[in-house]
């Protein structure tokens, strides 16, 4: 508790909080710089997700970046045991406006929340806060664009989604029965693998028009004929918001046409 009070009092003007379980996931933040503020990637994890001395230990690159890691132990039997769980906290104080990247690493095959909260000096400041959901496979790292401004109480975040993620998302997703029919599961496995070779041959065209049928699957869109079947009651809530984010983020980065990249030598 001291060590909260302490690190209350450290900030002026606002105090940006990045916070995940480990497990399923360690986090690490990149600022605009390239510097870097939580977990050491390169390090091992103990079990019950601490790292270091358990408490403050981590990458503090960033300026004015704290890391606490927040186990709360329990009383049993004259001893205290920690929990099975770690809680990061990334604190970065007095940051100028930017966007940030966070790193998310598997350290366990689950569904991951992440949650961002701009806190601000002054009577009458509210705190913003957005969070958001990842699948994550076992040495898996994902990222997201987390976007603060603590002039204008401004915070945002944008999933950052490679050509590989959505099979990737697919498949744990299956593999942890958030996905309850197999046969939906095999339809959005098959897309998935003919997307993400029409993004690796930049058939960009092709790639639009599979993720439209995609987002029909997941009830986004309306298509015509089986293969834009909806196939979203089969799934998940969680892990439906996650696919969709997934293949719109995808959709969204697309150029506006093939630059004709068909010449596969």
């Amino acid at each position: 508790l001291e060590f909260r009070r302490v690190l209350f009092r450290s900030w002026k003007k606002s105090d940006l909080v990045i916070s995940a379980s480990a497990p399923p996931v360690l986090i690490y933040v990149e600022n605009s710089q390239k510097q870097h503020a939580g977990a050491d990637p390169s390090l091992q994890v103990n079990s019950d997700g601490t790292q270091g001395n358990g408490v403050d230990s981590g990458l503090t690159e960033i300026p004015l970046s704290h890391i606490w890691q927040q186990n709360d132990s329990t009383f049993e039997n004259g001893d205290y045991t920690n929990n099975s769980f770690t809680q990061w906290n990334i604190n970065i104080y007095d940051a100028a406006p930017q966007t940030y990247t966070i790193n998310i690493k598997g350290i366990s095959d689950e569904i991951a929340e992440i949650n961002a909260t701009g806190l601000y000096r002054g009577r009458g400041n509210k705190a913003t806060e957005t969070k958001f959901n990842v699948l994550i496979s076992t040495g898996q790292i994902r990222q997201v664009s987390l976007f603060f401004d603590s002039n204008s109480k401004t915070i945002s975040n944008n999933p950052i989604v490679g050509n590989s993620d959505l099979l990737s998302d697919i498949k744990t997703a299956c593999n942890l029965g958030q996905i309850a029919s197999s046969k939906v599961c095999e339809r959005l496995t098959k897309k998935a693998e003919e997307i993400q070779d029409a993004l690796e041959k930049h058939y960009y065209d092709q790639a639009r028009k599979l993720l439209r049928s995609f987002l029909c699957n997941l009830g986004e869109f309306k298509g015509d004929g089986d293969d834009d079947k909806d196939c979203h009651a089969s799934i998940n809530p969680t892990t439906l918001t996650i696919l969709i984010q997934d293949a719109k983020a995808l959709l969204m980065s697309l150029p506006d046409s093939d630059h004709h990249d068909h010449d596969d030598k």
